[in-house]
């Protein structure tokens, strides 16, 4: 039995949703790090509400998306035969 993931969009073998970390990662950390630096440094309260603001509401839709996502499939192949 082939219990291998076919390569992803990065070319490793493992699973999408590992290169969606990955992009994820990358594209919020360097936010939080500009958003921190414009706090500190600057004083602008208000940008670093709105990026967080921003990224907080972003990651809730997607979570969300994916939780409709995942429950759909589940009940698709539970109940999938039946339909």
């Amino acid at each position: 039995m082939n219990t291998l993931f076919p390569p992803s969009i990065f070319g490793a073998r493992c699973d999408v949703l590992m290169d969606i970390v990955v992009v994820s990662m990358a594209v919020i950390l360097p936010l939080l790090w500009y958003s921190f630096k414009k706090v500190r440094y600057e004083h602008r309260y208000k940008l670093h509400k709105n990026i967080q603001l921003t990224m907080f509401i972003r990651g809730k839709i997607g979570m969300w998306d994916m939780a409709l996502t995942c429950i759909t499939g589940l009940v698709l192949y539970v109940f999938g035969f039946m339909l």
